[in-house]
């Protein structure tokens, strides 16, 4: 389905002249502008673009050269895409998730200069990069998104990238939350087996779980744990720790 929508977008995009941006729309923002507008290229080297041309591609000029290997890399990759207002206008934003990590048939980990190690986030025509944790086809190589609202009044939602971090056995969630008008998404992780999982509570704090290890008199609890982070203006900010619950002698080793 992300291929056939794709190919429609590159098919629609050749076919017309570069948009009039002079006047409002009210439909989404076309995943491809994201690409072309990333590093813009002619309307003539667009119009001579091709679907061959895409995997074969001479190397063109300057800006051309960028843009072109953009949109061969949208062509490649796997396109997740909500729609969901973001910025309390009452119109749905677009919201796209590019993901063109590299393919393997084991659990292989994204090293940071790979090819399409960096997924592209765009969101209401903000473009972000997330580090990718692992290849696609890993064992706990999922990447989701999904929208969140961490102050219920401010007439604003977030959006969170999640993926598992690179341990072989049950790892911790990793979140990177996208937050409207910050220069960049803020990753919050989970320190240990399985946790890190993230909740808004609408009042302007998000909370994760998390677990530690305490030594206390020859015991070893294992203490669960709600870390809280507010959000202030567009920043994401540590506001604690607290304890929920403790189970004695509850930690190996």
């Amino acid at each position: 389905m992300s291929e056939l929508i794709v190919g429609l977008l590159i098919s629609s995009a050749l076919a017309q002249p570069p948009p009039d941006t002079s006047g409002a729309s009210d439909s989404p923002p076309n995943p491809l502008d994201s690409a072309v507008s990333a590093a813009p290229c002619s309307h003539a080297a667009l119009s001579q673009l091709t679907k061959a041309a895409l995997t074969a591609q001479e190397t063109t000029e300057g800006q051309d050269a960028a843009c072109l290997a953009r949109i061969a890399q949208w062509k490649s990759g796997v396109v997740t895409r909500l729609d969901e207002d973001v910025n309390g206008d009452g119109k749905a934003d677009s919201i796209i998730l590019l993901d063109a990590r590299p393919k393997t048939e084991h659990s292989s980990p994204c090293e940071g200069t790979q090819p399409g190690c960096s997924l592209i986030l765009t969101v209401a025509g903000q473009q972000s990069s997330v580090q990718a944790i692992w290849q696609r086809g890993s064992g706990f190589g999922d990447v989701n998104i999904s929208v969140i609202d961490i102050t219920k009044n401010d007439g604003r939602k977030e959006v969170v990238v999640a993926q598992r971090a690179g341990w072989e056995e049950d790892p911790p969630h990793i979140h990177d939350v996208w937050v409207m008008g910050a220069p960049a998404t803020t990753r919050v992780k989970g320190s240990t087996y399985g946790r890190g999982m993230l909740s808004a509570t609408g009042d302007g704090f998000l909370l994760m779980n998390d677990m530690r290890c305490v030594d206390k008199n020859d015991t070893v609890n294992e203490e669960h744990l709600e870390v809280r982070f507010k959000l202030k203006d567009q920043t994401l900010l540590p506001a604690g720790t607290k304890v929920v619950k403790t189970v004695p002698d509850g930690c190996p080793g």
